[in-house]
């Protein structure tokens, strides 16, 4: 190469060319600008003498040549190695460092293919190769893969926070842009908290977005009513968190959003990877960096970080959302424990359910709120909605609107368990209905802040856990009710077979 490039250099000399990485200058450097070259190479064909020296002529310009288009070679490869390396810091690589050799091939991929392609295979075989990435190189991973179109909404959570934490100690920050959904219902030290840490950790890119035309509680409960997220907490849920989620996607162009989810809180998350297709919208990925993480995990990084964390949770709140709908836990109960939207809970304690309401009542006092209940929980198709007062008629009275059999439910509208129970008793509601000819009625009673009436554990029924059935059978004989309690599944099919055989009734 050495030898090349002084004959190159030498020829560019002769040839008054200087070597440059313009192309027009590099042509300049081997043609000449002034035709130097080629009437070298005319007057040489046109000597007359020895054969040898024009051989020798001629090999020395072909040698010319030869180094001339290396060393033309030579810059090029070097100006291609130029623009990859800017290429590279572009994408936020570091000097000497290109991104595109930092994950596998597979993983450089992804931001190429549509969620819609991935099949399930190629979905687990992606996941199996971010299991092995740390959550900084996740991060890394999401940031050369999807750009400046990935987007991390937290609720400034306990997770939320390590992966804040995370961003700013990679240098991440100013690349990943930041969204939290304000329901307009967040406890006041959260509201306080958040601006604490986008001061302390200087987040660059920071957007709130709130219920779709209101930005202050009082509009929004003026418009909805004050107890919309108890009588349907359906709504409320997609006017307050859902759609103004997916809205800020829509806003930001989200290729993929970041959440701060892990397996073991349970539910629907004990299966879920760090890579998903977003369900609400499969044109997006979801990525969850802390899926392999659990509680102590993170409990242990904020305290080894000194990552700051909202002061409720040192009040026992282990998962902080609305005021209303969230309650302090014990210290070995599980995260989401306090909370009323996916629990994941098969049942629920009466006593944890009853410490909660009073928590919750103390908390709001405390606040200066009043306390406005606990949430409901509809069933539409069922024929009593019982209370302690309509409890001894409904159920042991004498009257036509008890001939026959009660199926009884004891629930609570704070339960996890019960609400996902809700749309299997619906279901069994309607097969009592259809089949029991109307000598089967449905009734419910709400366990939460009121014990069984005495005329109930007189006759057996003891309440520890919701949800709970009963069968009571009312007219069997003069001498009064008989109560079965069911102790299966709490799936449809069992409860119907096992009503089939109590009341004689094909409900199946």
């Amino acid at each position: 190469i050495r030898v090349s490039i002084g004959r190159s250099l030498s020829f560019a000399q002769m040839s008054r060319g200087p070597v440059l990485a313009s192309p027009v200058r590099r042509a300049a450097a081997c043609g000449g600008t002034d035709g130097t070259t080629a009437h070298s190479y005319q007057r040489l064909r046109g000597i007359n003498g020895n054969g040898m020296r024009r051989g020798v002529r001629v090999r020395s310009i072909m040698v010319g040549l030869v180094s001339c288009f290396a060393l033309l070679w030579l810059i090029t490869k070097a100006s291609s190695s130029s623009s990859a390396s800017a290429s590279a810091l572009l994408r936020g690589g570091k000097k000497g460092h290109s991104n595109s050799k930092r994950f596998s091939k597979l993983l450089r991929s992804v931001g190429e293919m549509p969620p819609t392609s991935l099949s399930t295979t190629e979905l687990k075989t992606i996941n199996d190769e971010l299991d092995r990435l740390d959550l900084g190189q996740v991060l890394e991973w999401g940031v050369d893969t999807f750009g400046n179109r990935l987007v991390d909404v937290t609720s400034f959570g306990y997770s939320g926070m390590v992966i804040l934490h995370k961003m700013k100690e990679s240098g991440l920050s100013e690349r990943i842009p930041v969204v939290t959904i304000d329901t307009l219902h967040l406890f006041d030290e959260t509201y306080s908290f958040i601006e604490q840490v986008r001061n302390q950790l200087s987040i660059p890119a920071f957007v709130r977005y709130a219920p779709k035309d209101y930005d202050q509680r009082v509009g929004f409960d003026e418009a909805y009513g004050a107890d919309l997220w108890k009588s349907e907490p359906d709504r409320y849920n997609y006017l307050s968190k859902v759609e103004p989620t997916m809205r800020a996607l829509d806003d930001l162009d989200a290729a993929a959003w970041i959440t701060g989810r892990r397996r073991d809180q349970g539910g629907e998350r004990s299966a879920m990877a760090i890579l998903e297709v977003d369900k609400s919208d499969k044109s997006r990925y979801k990525v969850n960096p802390l899926a392999n993480w659990n509680y102590e995990e993170i409990s242990a990084y904020i305290n080894a970080n000194d990552v700051p964390y909202n002061p409720l949770h040192d009040r026992g709140y282990k998962s902080v959302g609305d005021y209303m709908t969230t309650a302090p836990v014990d210290q070995g109960a599980s995260e989401r424990s306090g909370r009323f939207v996916g629990l994941g809970r098969t049942e629920c304690g009466i006593h944890s359910t009853r410490k909660k309401i009073k928590q919750m009542r103390k908390e709001a006092e405390k606040a200066g709120r009043d306390f406005e209940g606990t949430t409901s929980l509809p069933c539409p198709g069922c024929d009593y909605e019982i209370s302690p007062e309509t409890f001894d008629n409904v159920v042991f009275g004498s009257g036509k609107e008890n001939d026959g059999f009660l199926l009884l439910e004891f629930y609570s509208p704070l339960c996890g368990g019960c609400k996902e129970f809700a749309p299997k008793f619906k279901k069994i509601v309607k097969a009592a209905n259809q089949g029991g000819g109307g000598r089967i009625k449905t009734g419910r009673f709400d366990i939460t802040e009121h014990d069984v009436p005495k005329s109930g554990v007189d006759r057996g029924i003891s309440i520890e856990a919701t949800p709970d059935l009963y069968l009571v059978k009312s007219a069997v004989a003069k001498s009064g009710s008989t109560v079965i309690h069911y102790d299966g599944e709490h799936e449809v099919e069992p409860i119907l077979q096992w009503m089939s055989k109590e009341t004689g009734l094909d409900v199946g």
